[in-house]
């Protein structure tokens, strides 16, 4: 049985069922996933050449062990070989991060660490380093009534202006069971889908909203945890702006070859020309809902006052 579904920007026809994804019926695929035989060696020459890990401008190949071989070759094909007693969420795990980042960058698009919110007619955009806060934070914007976008990745694409523009992944927010504890919502109270095997850590659906229509980027917010007594921000600009920003690539091993990372610079410059950077510091033990109100603070006067 083959699927149609419409995430990362892309229209997919998938061997491969996706709760993940959102169902859509089209004619012409952008990228086709088989379940198939991994080929033993890449058709070019690689760059990058690991034991288990091998990528050229138009290959890419990952295997990981007792899980599944990945093959996506120029964007449109991806060929995967799994082991049969492998959890099938363990499979997409890898094909929904590491494997589909490297799809994105053969299609000339970027994927970005973050998630973000629709405010007004563009995006607020929330980054920073693992454990920040960020998926806590835009599930408490979503809960105060704010339209949630994204969650862990954004796509930046560029459009026929050659101005940069950002889609969302896939309509899924992945919370620790410690914050869903914290947020006491409604919104959050089934666990029935474990994002790991094996982990506290649990998905939430948001199928009905995925908007999957292109957005400018207007505010960049970048959470970091620092030794500081209470919560602090500051918009940064120029070369500290974009040290920032560019600290959020995600996968940035992926970025292979000169052509690509140029491509990244490039995108990330054009955005930070129309859109603000805040870096907002947060004690280590934080309490969620006042974090969330100084993000609400920022966003409503969009920073600064």
């Amino acid at each position: 049985m083959s699927y149609q579904y419409s995430s990362f920007g892309l229209l997919i026809q998938s061997d491969l069922e996706f709760p993940e994804f959102v169902d859509c019926h089209f004619e012409y695929p952008d990228l086709i996933i088989s379940i198939g035989k991994v080929p033993s060696k890449l058709k070019f020459s690689p760059l990058i050449e690991e034991p288990h890990e091998c990528i050229n401008d138009r290959e890419y190949y990952l295997e990981v062990e007792n899980v599944a071989k990945y093959y996506a070759f120029d964007g449109r094909e991806l060929i995967v070989e799994y082991n049969s007693e492998a959890d099938k969420r363990t499979i997409r795990i890898y094909l929904l991060a590491t494997v589909m980042a490297a799809i994105l960058h053969q299609r000339n698009s970027i994927p970005l660490h973050a998630s973000s919110i629709k405010w007004k007619d563009g995006l607020v955009v929330i980054s920073g380093e693992s454990g920040a806060g960020k998926s806590t934070t835009v599930s408490g914007l979503l809960k105060s009534g704010y339209s949630i976008f994204s969650d862990d990745v954004l796509v930046l694409k560029q459009d026929e202006d050659q101005e940069v523009a950002a889609l969302a992944s896939y309509p899924l927010i992945k919370l620790w069971d410690d914050a869903i504890q914290k947020l006491q919502s409604e919104l959050f109270e089934s666990r029935d889908f474990v994002v790991k095997p094996g982990y506290e850590k649990f998905g939430f659906f948001f199928h009905e909203h995925f908007d999957v229509n292109p957005y400018y980027i207007k505010l960049i917010l970048v959470l970091k945890i620092k030794e500081v007594d209470h919560i602090e921000y500051k918009e940064l600009q120029g070369g500290e702006a974009f040290k920032e920003f560019m600290a959020q690539s995600y996968r940035p091993n992926l970025l292979h070859s000169n052509a690509l990372r140029a491509l990244n610079y490039a995108m990330l410059v054009s955005i930070l020309k129309n859109a603000k950077l805040v870096v907002v510091h947060r004690p280590p033990v934080c309490n969620p809902e006042e974090l969330l109100s100084h993000i609400e603070t920022i966003i409503q006067h969009e920073y600064p006052v």
